[in-house]
């Protein structure tokens, strides 16, 4: 449930972003259209209020204000007969216009009333409205980058959410002379301004990793976000009531805004002991710094009066300055994904070179920590610190790749659970050999910025664990080898000198071959002394190929050269060779499964010692695969299949029963589905 729960929550920034991309690129199309209606309505000139009167503050040559004669200084009296003192009620007399129409303009000059005919239209703004289009997209693609680059990262959800909001706000409509419209817009863009308060301060204390103190004071978080919607929301309802509250917003709340972000992030610069966190914090603040004096300055030059040329273009020059931060935080996010994989690059390569599965703990540990950085970090190799009858090993050997520890607390005993979480375990990945055979684990903590491990973290760690089980495996044949040898030279001696064909296998395919055989004509691969046994066992039974080792012995495919048909022969470990009590216990189990007579129990043809010391087991040859394995591939079992097979598992356990015989390791290794 708890997984369900954090996969929602990981989603919600890919679901907002992915639905907010039509809404963005439809209002885009809207503007357009706007723009369109708003040319064929204009007429050329900019007026402002002064005095409670309406004056034109300026007239844009060649445009139709100007072809008429209305000049800079003008006061507007009537506009097609109705009077107008203030921009709103322009507005909305100028909303009615109509391209092509000639409007009458009633306006006083030195003294005397005069009448100006004036037809409204002027050239779409193709440059205004291109450069507003490539923000509103850069916005986009910077938010859509973070989200596949670092899918899942705090950083990268706060940033595609920032870089939307802003995308979202630089295309809201300006709906002109339509006053609950615009109350409508006016309270979107507010909260929209409130959301990116609070991701911005948000960001911040997130560069280069989040705070401690946003960590020991959880409340931080959404107080910010809190304070951003209030703070805007009654900045929305001052714009409406008055000029100098709106005023009062621009000149001082924005600039303490700006203030606040560059101090959150001189911190690290100043203070981070890692080198890397201080550049990367410094690149924030790079990008943050334009922006804020950009704020600061237009409060200083518009608290002092000063007008500056560009002034119509401020919303526009502020959204192109606003965005070097998301681009530095963008920045920021490649660094540490290249330094992740630069990270993971060498770790394999260094693991590649490693022989012993001693030497590999501390590696992985080094590598991992500078990659992801977990709380804590174990390896589990074999049946090291695994109890007998470990519900884990199993639970692990069905999944493909990594898994969340609290995907398992509902199916693993209260005691292995308990021992997970004593260990801090967050992430368990798997390590499986060539044959898809568990051979330990990695258990990885949560991370230490306490963000969830990806979708492309797990992809890289089930890399780097193919890699480890390699190299664990390799060390365990190296092992296995080694200890042949020695069992080898022990019966060598015991025989006194005689000379026998004993068997060779491929440490690759598993193929068997003779003692003056060297190489495998298959793939290659050097042969290794395997078990001191000779390769055709009591003149009868040809060693072909490897099928599997167990607790007492390793079972291989066979020839029986006098009845001309495949056989499988299980022959006790060399650890065993000599032990009479394991020789007792080997014959006992032949003499048994002898006396089994059954469709679905493996038939026993013959049992006998070899001339090295040890002892084998001849049966049926199967073809097919064992319970464990076709579960792995088929994942669940149709109710039918699972039936008919479980039908021939109980015939076979009663059979043995009726015969006084008890299995006491009935497991899915230990059954097999036969092809037929």
């Amino acid at each position: 449930m708890e997984s369900r729960r954090l996969a929602r929550v990981r989603s919600m920034p890919l679901l907002v972003c992915l639905g907010a991309i039509p809404v963005v690129l439809g209002l885009l199309a809207l503007s357009a259209f706007e723009k369109k209606a708003a040319a064929d309505r204009r007429l050329g000139f900019a007026p402002e209020e002064r005095a409670g009167r309406l004056v034109v503050a300026s007239v844009r040559p060649d445009l139709p204000a100007d072809r008429a004669g209305l000049q800079a200084g003008d006061v507007l009296l009537e506009v097609e007969g109705r009077p107008v003192r203030t921009e709103a009620e322009y507005d909305a007399v100028a909303a009615s216009f109509r391209p092509g129409w000639e409007t009458e303009l009633a306006v006083r000059r030195d003294g005397r009333r005069l009448v100006l005919e004036v037809t409204p239209g002027v050239a779409f703004p193709w440059l205004d409205f291109l450069v507003d289009t490539f923000a509103v997209l850069a916005y986009l693609a910077v938010g859509l980058w973070a989200l596949g680059r670092r899918p899942g990262v705090l950083k990268a959800d706060l940033l595609a959410l920032f870089c939307v909001s802003v995308a979202l706000e630089l295309v809201l409509p300006e709906p002109v002379g339509k006053p609950a419209l615009e109350t409508a817009v006016l309270l979107v863009y507010s909260l929209l301004t409130g959301l990116q308060l609070g991701l911005e301060l948000h960001l911040a204390a997130t560069i280069p990793e989040r705070r401690a103190w946003l960590v020991r004071r959880p409340w931080i978080v959404p107080a910010l976000y809190t304070a951003g919607a209030l703070l805007a929301l009654v900045a929305a309802i001052a714009v409406r009531s008055s000029e100098q509250a709106e005023r009062f917003f621009g000149l001082f709340g924005l600039p303490v805004w700006a203030v606040a972000v560059t101090a959150i992030l001189l911190e690290p610069v100043l203070r981070d002991p890692d080198g890397q966190g201080r550049r990367d914090a410094a690149i924030v603040l790079a990008g943050t710094v334009p922006w804020s004096c950009f704020v600061v300055v237009s409060a200083a030059l518009e608290a002092s009066g000063i007008v500056l040329p560009f002034w119509s273009w401020t919303w526009t020059v502020e959204a192109y300055v606003v965005l070097c931060f998301p681009l530095a935080i963008a920045l920021v996010l490649y660094r540490e994904s290249a330094r992740q994989e630069a990270v993971v690059l060498g770790l394999g390569s260094e693991i590649q070179r490693l022989t012993s599965p001693g030497e590999i703990a501390g590696l992985v540990a080094a590598g991992l920590d500078a990659a992801f950085q977990p709380r804590s970090f174990h390896l589990f190799q074999g049946g090291e610190e695994i109890p007998e009858g470990s519900e884990l090993p199993r639970l692990l050997e069905r999944r493909d790749g990594p898994v969340e520890v609290p995907e398992l607390a509902g199916t693993l005993p209260r005691e292995e659970a308990e021992r997970l979480e004593r260990r801090e375990a967050r992430l368990l990945v798997p390590l499986f050999g060539r044959d898809r055979r568990l051979v330990g684990w990695l258990a990885l903590g949560e991370k230490r910025s306490e963000e969830p491990y990806t979708a492309r973290d797990r992809k890289v760690l089930q890399t780097i664990a193919g890699q480890i089980a390699l190299v664990i495996e390799n060390a365990h044949l190296h092992e296995r080898v080694e200890q042949g040898r020695k069992v080898q030279r022990e019966v060598l001696d015991r025989l006194g000198g005689r000379r026998l064909d004993l068997v060779k296998e491929c440490p690759r395919c598993g193929g068997c071959f003779g003692a003056e055989a060297e190489e495998c004509p298959r793939d290659g691969a050097e042969l290794a002394p395997a078990l001191p046994v000779e390769r055709t066992i009591a003149g009868r039974y040809r060693l072909e190929r490897l099928l599997g080792r167990g607790g007492m012995g390793a079972v291989y495919e066979g020839f029986d050269e006098h009845l001309r048909r495949p056989v499988a022969v299980k022959i006790l470990l060399p650890a065993l060779f000599g032990d009479a009590e394991a020789l007792r216990r080997f014959e006992r189990e032949a003499r048994l499964s002898a006396r089994l007579q059954h469709p679905n129990i493996v038939a026993v043809h013959d049992f006998g010692g070899t001339e090295t010391g040890g002892a084998f087991l001849v049966m049926e040859l199967l073809a097919g695969v064992s319970l464990r394995t076709a579960l792995q591939r088929a994942g669940a079992l149709d109710p039918s299949t699972a039936a008919g097979w479980f039908r021939q598992i109980c015939a076979g356990v009663r059979a043995a029963h009726e015969t006084r015989v008890i299995h006491r390791d009935l497991k899915p290794e230990n059954l097999f589905i036969a092809r037929t």
